[in-house]
């Protein structure tokens, strides 16, 4: 990832790693048609959905693209994808040439925006 500042996701993913743009794609593509409502943004100079709060988040990394879910620790998680500890935040690591769960990731938005409808 580059030091230029983006304005927008479509650029974050233009200025990502090339072998990781792709992913970038169809994860952004999945949040988008999974979480249509979701306001769609950069903070903290990387992709944001938002709705009544922060909802999730992508991360362009060098070798893998993480799916951030901001208040993942409270989303029921049956099929074991989320990783990390702490408080909050909850993440989906997902790596070039590796399947994508996606029905397991519509299932995790769906979650993490009813948390977000509930909350506001």
């Amino acid at each position: 990832m580059s030091c230029k500042k983006v304005t927008t996701v479509d650029e974050y993913i233009k200025e990502s790693e090339p072998a990781l743009r792709s992913l970038c794609e169809r994860t952004c593509d999945l949040l988008r048609s999974a979480a249509p409502g979701l306001r769609e943004g950069i903070k903290w100079s990387a992709p944001n959905w938002s709705g009544n709060g922060n909802v999730c988040g992508l991360g362009a990394f060098s070798q893998h693209v993480d799916l951030f879910f901001f208040f993942g620790a409270r989303l029921d998680d049956p099929r074991g994808l989320l990783e990390g500890t702490g408080k909050g935040m909850r993440h989906v690591k997902l790596f070039p040439g590796v399947e994508i769960d996606e029905e397991g990731i519509r299932e995790l938005i769906a979650r993490a925006v009813a948390l977000d409808v509930g909350s506001g």
